[in-house]
């Protein structure tokens, strides 16, 4: 007599005990699963160039219930922008600890940068460039995003150099044009990096960072400020 597939309480057959455990996943974990398999898609494809029947594909459920979740794929996007944003902002900020000096505070922010983006390739790629999308609301949410690691660098650039002679940041508008300085150029490099496959380790970049700020930083810090002085023609 040929065996018959018999439904369990929750609907899902006993004989599948595969799709009874995906099943029972809890919201939160399911979620997580969704969100990374679409970062790791949009990252890496684009926006345009993605499906939901993809990204059900990848994480192993239905379309229908990811736009359960989701809504739509730009509700998707969006979300993964927020947990790509908000994995890069805490990322930076808990490399400040108090008792550090400028110096060790300025490494360890290049650091953490650098091992994030190696941490999270395709989160890094979704917030590095507004240029990367033609969706207003995203670009607006990528702003938005720079904006706050920029207002993180500031508070750490305003707490640490207190303990300089010199309060090299004591200006706003020093502070201001410093963190997009530092940004403008961990980006550039950051992209360097992933272009060369990761492959130097992230304190060489790091240091290279180190070197082409830190001296000038301390120099101020140290009470030092450079002037233009006149070119003759």
């Amino acid at each position: 007599m040929k065996s018959q597939r018999i439904p369990s309480a929750t609907g899902i057959s006993e004989s599948n005990p595969g799709a009874a455990a995906r099943a029972r996943l809890p919201r939160p974990v399911r979620e997580q699963q969704m969100l990374e398999a679409a970062s790791d898609l949009f990252g890496e494809q684009g926006y345009h160039a993605v499906s939901m029947d993809q990204i059900a594909d990848v994480v192993g459920i239905s379309k229908p219930m990811l736009y359960a979740y989701f809504d739509s794929k730009e509700g998707l996007c969006a979300a993964c922008l927020k947990r790509a944003g908000a994995d890069a902002i805490n990322a930076i900020s808990a490399s400040y600890r108090p008792g550090l000096t400028p110096e060790q505070s300025l490494w360890s922010g290049f650091l953490a940068f650098f091992q994030f983006v190696k941490r999270a390739p395709s989160s890094w790629k979704l917030i590095r460039s507004q240029a990367s999308y033609d969706v207003g609301v995203f670009q607006e949410m990528v702003s938005e995003i720079h904006d706050d690691l920029r207002s993180v660098v500031q508070e750490l650039e305003k707490v640490a150099s207190k303990e300089t002679a010199a309060d090299p940041f004591a200006d706003e508008e020093t502070r201001v044009a410093a963190s997009w300085a530092l940004f403008g150029a961990a980006f550039a490099m950051a992209d360097r990096w992933l272009e060369n496959g990761c492959e130097t380790p992230a304190e060489d970049y790091a240091t290279e960072l180190m070197n082409f700020f830190w001296v000038g930083i301390r120099a101020m810090a140290d009470g030092e400020n450079w002037k233009p002085s006149p070119i003759e023609a």
